[in-house]
């Protein structure tokens, strides 16, 4: 192997020169300044180092080529070509295996047929016994067909052109119409003639042609059957398997479809919470190769044990992949790299706690548990607290925070929609407060208005509008017209105010006087619209709703 157990221990502790000291500050100082809203930015110069350890964080790739073939036959027309001499009577003679196949440039998949030679055979076609011919598929051998222009009925309708309009469709009229006599100088002058038009004619329905009895159809001469146009009344056509050469060739191939996959693990001593951090975040270019093998010709060793620090890890992957392989298939080839980096622990003290990280070669920081995600421990305890005493102003603001120092986790944005949608809800509930009210106290100035003052333009005339069954109703119309535009309205954005206002009684008050503001500027519009337009359109309706009445009472005053 190119490297032993000596050169890469796992665990090898590290002097605390002030130097290193300094280095790991730093390095921590400049990530605890990356977390937005992180109350600890000069985290490293708040810490005790206690102890440093390097780690050898290993990780080992395998990459596997599967290979699947099996043998199909298949056939084609002779034509006379020369053929190979016969080696394999059938499929079953022939191992797939046995051929070397062109090998792959690299990993990947891809699908390719390639051709047995000597399996090629001639035989007779079996689908128009070795004649050529096949029976048409229109006709089925009938050599005709059903005629298209008769329908198989051998008849059809004659025209003759009609006598009355000469075949022309029109015939002469004349109607009364007003036409121009003269201009006194102010105004057309007009009176009443009669004009000559043409018109369809009444006959023929203006197709100049009308019906004359059934003739013989003149497709099929009252045969009603015409030779069939695929086979040409012959009844047989060219074989479709073997065109017409009488044989085929018979021959195997070898269908090839290979595959790639691609295996990954990691070794390191490490908890579980931390190596997932830590994973991520390593650097492809924070690896070292130090050792590649593989097989050109097959599967690596399944026993690969005794490869330091990684071998029952390998091993283990090794024998997955294997027991991966699908039924006909076989590894073509395959290849193990095992690279490693170092990674450096650091334990130490903050405020009373312990606490770990680990730094990466390109300075990059893991910490599962730390000063920073106690604080968003408290934070987020916190901030359901304040929700659940409706202190929203406070939570949507915690709730950000916690987004920020999670590196985005979705819980806590989702979190922060959840707040946005309470502080939302308290502007509704304050509004919908505040229309129920103003409803209840505005009803009896709407009936006072548009019931009984109607003040209305002066063109518009008001007798028949008041007297109909409608009047009674179009102060409570005008009162829900008012209502809906003010819902409406109050369930705007309005530019995130919600989120703006502290308390939830300013909520509740901004989105009363929304909804205030709302259908007080309707109510004005409504009234507005009332003295310009809207009596002349309920009268309109009123008359049209009591025109039935007014007709039945005329009719019963005229008979009695």
């Amino acid at each position: 192997m190119k490297y032993n157990e000596q050169e890469y221990l796992n665990d090898v502790e590290l002097e605390l020169n002030k130097g290193f000291v300094e280095g790991v500050c730093n390095v921590i100082n400049d990530w605890a300044e990356s977390i937005p809203h992180n109350p600890y930015p000069d985290l490293g110069d708040g810490i005790r180092i206690e102890r440093a350890v390097r780690l050898m964080m290993y990780r080992s790739d395998l990459r596997t080529q599967y290979d699947a073939r099996r043998v199909e036959e298949l056939s084609a027309p002779y034509r006379s070509q020369p053929l190979p001499p016969l080696k394999y009577e059938g499929p079953s003679q022939i191992d797939a295996w046995r051929f070397a196949l062109p090998r792959p440039d690299g990993y990947g998949e891809s699908e390719s047929n390639y051709l047995v030679t000597g399996s090629q055979h001639v035989e007779k076609c079996t689908s128009c016994k070795g004649t050529g011919l096949s029976e048409c598929p229109s006709c089925h051998g009938g050599m005709s067909q059903p005629c298209n222009t008769c329908h198989g009925s051998g008849r059809v309708q004659n025209y003759t052109r009609c006598s009355k309009c000469s075949g022309t469709g029109q015939v002469v009229g004349y109607e009364t119409q007003r036409v121009v006599t003269g201009y006194d100088g102010a105004r057309t002058l007009t009176k009443k003639a009669t004009v000559r038009v043409m018109k369809q004619c009444p006959m023929c329905g203006g197709k100049g042609t009308i019906k004359a009895g059934m003739v013989d159809c003149y497709t099929c001469s009252g045969l009603g059957k015409v030779p069939c146009s695929t086979c040409s009344g012959h009844g047989f056509v060219t074989c479709s398997v073997c065109d017409g050469f009488r044989q085929l060739y018979y021959y195997s191939q070898i269908a090839r479809r290979l595959r790639s996959a691609s295996w990954c693990r990691y070794n390191v001593d490490i908890p579980d919470d931390d190596f997932v951090l830590l994973r991520d975040i390593v650097a492809e270019s924070d690896y070292t190769l130090v050792d590649r093998f593989g097989s050109d010709s097959g599967p690596v060793g399944d026993d690969l044990s005794v490869l330091p620090h990684v071998g029952r890890t390998v091993s283990g992957m090794v024998s997955r992949a294997h027991a991966a392989a699908k039924e006909g298939e076989r590894i073509l080839f395959e290849e193990v790299e095992v690279r490693r980096t170092p990674v450096y622990r650091i334990d130490y003290h903050f405020c009373g706690g312990r606490y770990t990280l680990y730094i990466t070669e390109s300075d990059k920081v893991s910490a599962a548990r730390s000063p920073i995600t106690g604080y968003a421990e408290n934070l987020r305890a916190r901030t359901i607290s304040q929700v659940r005493r409706r202190n929203l102003y406070d939570a949507d603001r915690n709730a950000e925070r916690l987004y920020y120092l999670s590196g985005k986790n979705e819980a806590f944005w989702d979190l922060a929609v959840e707040i946005a949608y309470k502080m939302r809800s308290d502007m509704s509930y304050g509004g919908h407060l505040a229309l129920v009210i103003l409803s209840v106290l505005a009803l009896p100035l709407y009936i006072w208005y548009f019931g009984s003052v109607s003040y209305v333009a002066p063109w518009i005339d008001l007798e028949g509008m008041t007297g109909s069954w409608l009047w009674p109703f179009v102060p409570w119309l005008y009162l829900l017209a008012a209502l809906w535009g003010s819902y409406r309205i109050l369930h705007l954005k309005w530019w995130f105010l919600h989120e703006k206002l502290p308390s939830m009684f300013l909520r509740i008050g901004a989105g009363a006087c929304i909804a205030a503001l709302a259908l007080g500027v309707l109510t004005l519009a409504l009234g507005l619209l009332h003295w310009l337009v809207l009596p002349a359109m309920l009268e309109t309706a009123g008359d049209i709703v009591a025109l039935p009445w007014r007709v039945v009472s005329g009719i019963w005053n005229f008979i009695f």
